[in-house]
């Protein structure tokens, strides 16, 4: 965390200088170690030119092929590393659940999971919440954790919960008829709630202003394109906050808002570019295609993966908050089981 504390505070070029770096040590990794660019006819070409590059290296990188899911989904074992350096191990795996129809699975390693981690209780901190506080969450849980009344925990769980003291928590599967999904919130009660926009939008309309859960501060947005009228409609008939958080579960967070509600890419462990259809970078206020490259996975490195959403640029972040501020996405997001959500 105190390397998280330092880097938010980074200017725009410090930032793209650690990218740079990042960017040569994971293709130089994935020539190496990975079948489906150590196969190709572009990698090494292109490694070379990067690293050749100078002030021209952002021209080089697009001209990177881009990674489509259907690419991960049909080839997942040939863009899986034959092998990790001692640091990153033990190897692991995550899938996403597929709500864009494309379900793919990839690896993941101990510096990505910590990543993950240190970017939750970033998140956290960033929002302000007082950890001592009932967290309740509305998401998908396995056939073992799906009972009618959800299931309480005496704290959060892990990382915050290893980290600080904590509060109750309660989380209950997503799948269940909505009245027990209400009679949850109305026993539990939590004064923070995890939960998808679609959940909450039958929520609101079910309970109205009279029936908004009394101990109820925040709710945090995931998993799918948050409505601003729905954000509106809490804040107005509820009067609570709103964040919400943007990430996908083969590339990890991606960007989630500040307390002051601007949208920070999370610069030092994922490159994002939103391109125009010529494959070019949107200007501030322009929306085009997601891109992204998680900087730090060497198990199955995805370089210029294609995630099939559409954001719009936001402007630059202000001083004391220097990661990359970006507007509302627009796009079709995928479910997964960490928590991901349209920004």
């Amino acid at each position: 965390m105190d390397g998280l504390e330092a880097s938010q505070h980074w200017s725009a070029a410090e930032l793209e200088a650690g990218q740079r770096r990042q960017l040569l040590q994971l293709l130089r990794a994935a020539t190496k170690q990975v079948p489906w660019y150590d196969r190709s006819n572009w990698a090494r070409t292109r490694l070379a030119a990067l690293e050749a590059a100078g002030d021209g290296f952002w021209a080089e990188w697009r001209q990177v092929p881009l990674l489509s899911k259907p690419d991960l989904r049909a080839h997942g074992a040939l863009l899986a590393a034959r092998a990790l350096p001692a640091a990153h191990q033990p190897l692991g795996s995550t899938k996403t659940s597929g709500s864009t129809g494309i379900p793919v699975e990839s690896g993941t390693t101990a510096v990505t999971r910590l990543a993950w981690h240190a970017l939750t209780v970033r998140e956290h901190l960033w929002r302000r919440r007082d950890f001592s506080k009932r967290l309740g969450v509305v998401r998908s849980r396995g056939r073992e954790h799906r009972a009618p009344g959800g299931e309480d925990a005496p704290s959060w769980g892990p990382p915050v919960a290893l980290l600080h003291r904590t509060g109750r928590a309660s989380a209950i599967h997503v799948g269940l008829d909505i009245s027990l999904v209400e009679a949850w919130l109305r026993r539990f009660d939590p004064q923070y709630l995890l939960a998808y926009p679609s959940v909450m939008a039958e929520l609101l309309a079910r309970l109205g202003t009279a029936g908004r859960p009394p101990g109820l501060e925040e709710v945090r947005l995931f998993s799918e394109p948050l409505d601003p009228a729905l954000e509106q409609r809490l804040r107005a008939e509820w009067n609570v906050g709103v964040a919400d958080v943007y990430s996908a579960n083969e590339v990890g967070n991606i960007a989630f808002r500040c307390h002051e509600d601007r949208l920070h890419v999370q610069s030092e462990t994922i490159l994002v570019e939103i391109l125009d259809d010529a494959g070019e970078p949107c200007a501030p206020g322009a929306s085009g295609r997601v891109v992204v490259t998680p900087l730090h996975n060497l198990a199955t490195p995805l370089l210029r993966y294609d995630i099939g959403d559409y954001a719009t640029v936001g402007g630059p972040a202000p001083a004391g908050a220097r990661t990359r501020c970006w507007a509302r996405c627009s796009g079709a997001c995928a479910t997964c089981c960490a928590g991901r959500a349209a920004a």
